[in-house]
């Protein structure tokens, strides 16, 4: 039996949303650099931002659940992999990686 798909939707309220993607803005002013990746972006961190960029990253899979958000600490470095199975979703991964 086929599963139903996620709906593309925040549940955080219209301020909580802009809030956070203010947080996106923020952090990526910290990016080393960011790439596109099959279903979605890829940003680069130093590692320095990790517990930051861990903790936006776990709050924005919490609130868009039709996301799949994971983190990696790869040396020096922190990875984070932002994508969907919706092609629909890709507004929002350019939103917060500021792909768009």
């Amino acid at each position: 039996m086929p599963t139903e798909p996620i709906p593309i939707a925040c549940s955080l309220t219209p301020a909580g949303a802009t809030a956070q993607l203010a947080e996106w803005a923020v952090l990526r002013e910290g990016s080393s650099g960011t790439e596109a990746i099959p279903g979605g972006r890829r940003l680069w961190f130093p590692v320095e931002l990790a517990a930051t960029v861990e903790d936006l990253a776990a709050r924005e899979a919490a609130c868009c659940a039709f996301l799949t958000i994971e983190t990696a600490r790869i040396g020096d470095r922190v990875r984070v992999d932002i994508t969907a199975d919706d092609p629909d979703a890709a507004p929002v991964i350019d939103a917060l990686t500021d792909a768009g």
